[in-house]
């Protein structure tokens, strides 16, 4: 599983390229503004889940590329999680326009042999990591702002986020260094050897300081 980190940057044909393997996932991560394309599904993926947790979606915004491709042949059109198919459900693309996200993906819908990129419902918002008032912390404050919208902008789920992440830094956390993906070890047979090609701004910025 990938957790919260920030892929940015990268000027490589796709900032994540994912090859084989029984089990990938998401939660809270942030794909965006990358020179190629944001995530590149090239074949043999089963159960490839982008947002596992609807109350801390991922973000694939920005990529100069596709947001998406799909390049895995398909094979069942009505499972997310079959092999060839991609669950994008949940991700948040930096918009709610149906057909802006459509035109961000390469899938079944644009070519037949491909698998489907199933991305129905969408995310509203970005990830709050529990930091409702936006201030960079995980504090009292932001229970405030629950309980003060609970029902309207916020359901239960929200607390036990905020409660799991209280006193984080929300900024230091979500800019941490992303890790290797690496498939569940029911899945040896099929390993991810694809690359996450990770480089954050601030790196660069520090090797040409």
């Amino acid at each position: 599983m990938l957790l919260d980190n920030l892929i940015s940057g990268n000027d490589s044909v796709a900032a994540i390229q994912i090859i084989g393997s029984d089990r990938i996932s998401f939660r809270g991560d942030e794909i965006s503004n990358n020179q190629g394309d944001g995530i590149r599904f090239v074949q043999n993926v089963r159960s490839a889940v982008l947002s596992e947790d609807s109350l801390n979606p991922t973000t694939i915004v920005g990529n100069a590329g596709l947001e998406i491709r799909n390049d895995q042949l398909f094979e069942v059109t009505t499972d997310p999680l079959a092999r060839g198919n991609v669950d994008a459900r949940n991700v948040w693309w930096g918009t709610t326009e149906i057909g802006s996200i459509e035109g961000s993906v390469l899938d079944f819908f644009d070519d037949s042999f491909r698998g489907i990129v199933f991305h129905d419902p969408i995310a509203s918002s970005a990830p709050t990591h529990g930091d409702f008032n936006a201030d960079g912390s995980v504090d009292a404050a932001d229970y405030v702002v629950w309980r003060d919208g609970l029902g309207l902008s916020y359901v239960q789920g929200h607390y036990q986020l905020w409660k799991s992440r209280f006193g984080e830094s929300v900024e230091n956390d979500s800019e941490g260094i992303a890790v290797d993906a690496v498939p569940e070890p029911v899945s040896w047979s099929l390993l991810i050897v694809g690359m996450v090609a990770i480089s954050l701004h601030r790196f660069k910025s520090l090797s040409h300081g």
